[in-house]
């Protein structure tokens, strides 16, 4: 391994170990929890580099860095609980749709977690029968004090929802697709029909477009590079009839904002280095620059049990136009964007993304 920022390898034990890539050296943070954490937490870096893990209905962040990437005998702050009373579960099996929303320079990129759906009673006592979840609740990050605060959402999902994959769309809308309405993650037979959008700007969730695919335990969902979304998988082993089969079709969403007139061209993407740095400057080559909304970089994300704590939208600040280029600045440390490969994404004024073309920020 090269130099870089720390893995947390983070299991179904009371542990929590930081490896230092600069120094192959690891660090053990024994009998950090309360209780046995649950099986496939959510987990997400926020800026500043504090670590956000979510098991059933406490939250809580850790901070493992101090100076350049040094692990240091860091704290759990106190546990978060979520808003809701009841202790309803939305981790497994009653997992929620969970998504780090966008992060943009112009809110001086504040780290907010959308937690949406999820069981509908606690760990215990989910069954076959048990309703899911159908509210919705944000965390907005205090990062400089290490804290946060779970509040309810003024609206709520349009179905109750359990087992849903949320997807990052490049216009900084949120798709959530899949799930069930009813039960548990081996329990859970009926299905919902349709998927729905999440507006961050208005917070508010709409009906969006029916599938045809029954997509429960095992269902996942991806952003293409050309902005459609993928629902793939659900096996025939933990569901139950009349939902007991494997799924191999693949089910794919196009978004409205494809109908709504050309799509951005980008023809070349200009920069220092093998790699954007962060805080460099990119000059992009577009076609209709003027019209340009956003430039965003979109992590590429890897999703299982509608965990998906890789994808990332990053929005980046335009600095100048010209006819036919835009100057952007890179976004400024690794907490707000983990070195690796993203999909860079510009946006015009309709709300149109161009194709997403690869690039490697580090």
């Amino acid at each position: 391994m090269g130099g870089g920022p720390p893995t947390i390898f983070l299991g179904t034990t009371r542990d929590l170990e930081v490896f230092d890539p600069s120094s192959n050296s690891r660090t053990v943070f024994p009998n950090i929890f309360n209780a046995d954490p649950c099986m496939y937490p959510q987990m997400f870096v926020l800026p500043g580099g504090s670590l956000f893990f979510h098991s059933r209905n406490i939250s809580k962040l850790f901070r493992p860095f101090a100076g350049k990437w040094t692990p240091t005998n860091g704290v759990w702050s106190d546990d978060i609980p979520m808003s809701s009373s009841g202790g309803e579960t939305r981790t497994y099996p009653g997992m929620a749709g969970c998504v780090l929303l966008p992060l943009l320079p112009e809110q001086a990129y504040r780290g907010s977690v959308l937690m949406a759906g999820g069981g509908g009673a606690k760990e215990s006592a989910l069954c076959g029968d048990t309703v899911a979840n159908q509210t919705a609740q944000i965390f907005d990050a205090d990062l400089p004090n290490n804290m946060g605060t779970w509040r309810m959402s003024a609206n709520t999902m349009a179905n109750p929802r359990f087992m849903v994959d949320a997807v990052l769309l490049p216009d900084g809308k949120v798709l959530f697709a899949n799930g069930a309405a009813m039960g548990k993650a081996d329990d859970a037979h009926v299905t919902v029909g349709f998927a729905e959008l999440f507006d961050p700007q208005t917070e508010t969730f709409s009906p969006y477009t029916p599938t045809s695919v029954r997509r429960h335990y095992h269902g996942t969902a991806l952003l293409l590079p050309d902005g459609r979304v993928a629902l793939a998988g659900h096996t025939k082993e933990w569901n139950k009839s009349p939902v007991e089969v494997n799924q191999f079709a693949i089910e794919v969403i196009s978004p409205s904002y494809l109908f709504r007139g050309p799509r951005p061209l980008v023809t070349h993407i200009g920069f220092v280095g093998s790699m954007i740095g962060y805080g460099q400057e990119v000059t992009i080559s577009v076609d209709r620059s003027a019209d340009i909304a956003r430039v965003a970089l979109i992590r590429p994300g890897s999703v299982t049990h509608q965990l998906n704590t890789d994808q990332r939208y990053v929005g980046l600040t335009i600095t100048q136009r010209t006819n036919g280029s835009l100057t952007v600045n890179a976004p400024p440390e690794s907490g707000i964007a983990p070195p690796g490969y993203y999909m860079l994404f510009v946006v015009d004024n309709r709300g149109v993304p161009s194709v997403g073309q690869f690039v490697r920020l580090g």
